[in-house]
């Protein structure tokens, strides 16, 4: 189980640094460094300030990923004039045996997916000052609690409104 749980973790980590590296980002020159996975050209951002912004979203990814808690991922790219959007959705079971074949096909599958974003990506970079966010979407298993309960309104302005809050001179 670990062996799938790393190839998601390594596509995932491909897919958000090629995306950066396609819509430019950060800049190019000695920023990103080219390297290949399944067949298929991707790009890595070699800044250590980029990876101190990365490392714990990725680790938060594989841990939802291993529980069994990610529902998708998606990265929002923010330029002044365009908003791209890329969002990818996890299988919600996990095959019960990882064989060679197994992973020999979704390596294929992950190729034919990152060879898609490079064409596509390249169609529309957004060139210039552009920003990203990185959402995560998990399952919430948690049950509301008995105490809590759903309010109309805002809490803080009906406070204001009842007669203990007015404070008197």
């Amino acid at each position: 189980m670990d062996d799938w749980n790393n190839l998601w973790l390594d596509l995932t980590c491909c897919l958000i640094h090629t995306i950066l590296y396609i819509h430019q980002v950060y800049p190019l020159v000695d920023t990103f460094e080219r390297r290949e996975r399944w067949g298929a050209v991707v790009y890595f951002c070699k800044s250590p300030i980029v990876a101190d912004y990365l490392n714990p979203i990725l680790h938060d990814i594989k841990s939802y990923f291993a529980n069994g808690l990610l529902r998708s991922i998606r990265i929002s790219l923010s330029h002044p004039n365009k908003q791209v959007n890329y969002q990818m959705q996890f299988p919600q079971t996990t095959p019960k045996v990882c064989t060679v074949d197994v992973i020999l096909k979704w390596q294929e599958l992950f190729r034919n997916a990152l060879y898609k974003l490079l064409y596509v990506g390249q169609a529309s970079s957004l060139v210039g000052t552009s920003t990203f966010q990185i959402y995560l979407q998990v399952v919430d298993n948690m049950e509301q609690q008995q105490q809590w309960k759903t309010v109309v309104g805002d809490p803080f302005v009906e406070h204001l409104a009842s007669p203990l809050a007015k404070v008197t001179r």
